[in-house]
């Protein structure tokens, strides 16, 4: 069974897209965060990370090395539903510890 990593700070299309995924086979877990994804990351040993651009306060371009870091592997997806893609990277500072949960919801 393949292992998938989604990463978006809107809940009603992280659990919409987590159910379709699951329905169709696939082991799914969740983050909201940079930090809560990179937190699975190192837990789940996911087969890929399907990740939302734009976070809330985060880009989600700075989550792609660190996931790569971890599993050389694992296939990113950069995905948004703005119209445009331009953007520039920023950094974020200190990234607080984080725990997955029950239902493979990491927060």
């Amino acid at each position: 069974m393949k292992r998938g990593l989604l990463v978006d700070d809107d809940a009603l299309y992280l659990r919409a897209l987590q159910r379709a995924l699951e329905r169709r086979g696939f082991e799914i877990a969740t983050a909201s965060t940079a930090a809560a994804a990179l937190a699975c990351a190192r837990r789940l040993r996911p087969d890929f990370a399907l990740v939302d651009l734009k976070l809330d306060g985060e880009t989600g371009l700075d989550l792609i090395a660190p996931l790569r870091a971890l599993h050389a592997d694992m296939r990113v997806i950069l995905v948004t539903g703005y119209a445009s893609v331009a953007t520039r990277s920023r950094r974020s500072s200190a990234v607080p510890t984080t725990t997955c949960r029950s239902r493979r919801r990491c927060r």
